[in-house]
């Protein structure tokens, strides 16, 4: 399907699903991957589950579990430092 075609939740979804089973799959708890990432256990839950999140978090959580990278795939940092700025605002 069409990425575009798509709603912001059915994405926020898969994004959460993703997570999911990237942390299952380097058989971490829920709280051990939210230690790793310096957050709340409940929100990785609220997130898995498909709910908001900022972009913080989503790095915070990459971070903790190797996949930083893949922002690579939609980001060149060394360009779009400014984009990044207005998310730490």
């Amino acid at each position: 399907m069409n990425i575009y075609a798509k709603t912001d939740d059915v994405i926020l979804q898969e994004i959460g699903e993703r997570i999911k089973e990237t942390r299952i799959s380097k058989k971490l708890s829920q709280k051990e991957l939210a230690e790793a990432a310096g957050v709340q256990r409940v929100l990785v839950s609220r997130i898995e589950n498909g709910n908001n999140f900022n972009l913080a978090t989503l790095i915070k959580l990459l971070r903790a579990l190797s996949k930083l990278e893949d922002l690579d795939k939609i980001l060149d940092v060394e360009k779009d430092i400014e984009l990044l700025k207005l998310f730490e605002e």
